[in-house]
């Protein structure tokens, strides 16, 4: 049903149940590679035959959950080359305590290495829009209005 690849004959005996894992002579590689290998042929012809119905179908992939960088700037760019001026207009920061959300990606991880000494990092669920993280840096006024008093 396969074809032959990594040295794995691409058959299996009579009975798939009664395959025994074992190396010939003509297997060079290891023994978990192989093991991994027929353990794979084994799974892919347990999904794609439909004689091989009475095997289990596990499920085990997950969707990644996205995860996003919180960059918040604190140390000013004044001063700085204008190589590191641009990594952080490229960052979307252009001032002082703003916060940006970019996904978790190597482009915006090699951005952050290059102005790491300026910016504070945090691996966070879901991006804030505006208003949630203005919310989030308001502090508590500090009173509270149980009832408001009639006006005259």
């Amino acid at each position: 049903m396969f074809p032959k690849r990594f040295g794995v004959p691409s058959d299996f005996d009579a009975d798939p149940r009664a395959h025994a894992l074992t190396m010939t002579d003509d297997e060079t590689r290891t023994a978990g590679w192989c093991f991994f290998l027929r353990l794979l042929r084994f799974q892919l012809q347990a999904i794609y035959d439909p004689a091989l119905h009475f095997l289990p179908r596990i499920n085990h992939y997950k969707p990644p959950t996205m995860s996003f960088f919180r960059i918040t700037l604190h140390r000013s760019a004044i001063g700085l080359p204008e190589r590191t001026r641009g990594v952080l207009a490229a960052l979307g920061l252009r001032r002082r305590m703003q916060t940006v959300f970019h996904p978790v990606h190597p482009q915006f991880a090699g951005m952050i290495l290059k102005v790491k000494e300026l910016v504070r990092v945090e691996e966070v669920d879901r991006a804030l829009s505006k208003r949630e993280v203005k919310a989030a840096r308001t502090p508590d006024p500090g009173f509270y209005v149980e009832k408001a008093v009639p006006r005259m």
